[in-house]
């Protein structure tokens, strides 16, 4: 489906709006009850994600794919920790490329598959990174 075509299919779509944007928590409750069976829900979940983007919590508003405000908030903040715990293990990797790969992983807390992936992928910038040391 593109664009918002699933929206009609949305089983929110015949209830009241007004019930999606309602501070009072037993119409938030009723309103999460109505989205968990609903066939469209991952689409209505990146539909919230695109529509609040970066927005702080205050300008969140309504529940969307039985999530309040509060959840979505967590659960972007908790992609942004996931993000910022790889970039850690990638540069404690990246940092001693003449390491083995089993002393490496332990240093990173990871696995050694996850250090031969992380060499692989990055073995431009390693070659590169050891022309220069070599070099000077």
């Amino acid at each position: 489906m593109s664009n918002h075509e699933w929206t009609g299919q949305a089983t929110c779509a015949s209830s009241d709006p007004d019930l999606w944007f309602s501070p009072d928590p037993s119409d938030v409750a009723k309103a999460k009850e109505i989205c968990t069976g609903c066939p469209v829900r991952r689409q209505c979940a990146e539909r919230a994600a695109e529509f609040e983007g970066n927005l702080s919590h205050s300008y969140r508003h309504g529940v969307w794919a039985a999530q309040d405000t509060h959840e979505r908030a967590a659960q972007r903040k908790g992609r942004h920790e996931r993000s910022r715990r790889a970039a850690q293990i990638r540069d404690a990797i990246l940092a001693h490329p003449d390491v083995p790969a089993d002393i490496a992983a332990k240093r990173a807390n990871c696995s050694v598959d996850h250090v031969y992936r992380v060499r692989r992928l990055h073995a431009a910038e390693l070659a590169t990174a050891t022309d220069m040391a070599v070099a000077a």
